[in-house]
């Protein structure tokens, strides 16, 4: 599933002809299964362009030489505070 931004903004800006190609020649799951190299993912579960909902969990924990890592607030980048936040 995608982000708002990602199925209304993302692909027309980059001049893709549909959210689909945009997806299939962007995607990071594309990459996941050729990582070698010990990776920290790290991300933030308020990212507004990148939610929860369109990282592949199940390809990130299938491949040994990822480690996983998130925070509750952050933002997109993860940054200290969020828009959505109170604290």
């Amino acid at each position: 599933m995608a982000t708002w931004f990602e199925e209304k903004i993302n692909w027309r800006m980059d001049g893709y002809k549909s959210i689909e190609e945009y997806r299939e020649k962007c995607s990071s799951c594309n990459y996941i299964k050729g990582i070698t190299i010990p990776t920290f993912f790290y991300f933030s579960l308020d990212d507004p362009l990148v939610c929860p909902n369109v990282i592949d969990f199940e390809g990130l924990q299938a491949n040994e030489n990822i480690i996983l890592g998130h925070t509750q607030y952050g933002s997109h980048l993860s940054t200290f505070s969020s828009v959505s936040s109170k604290e």
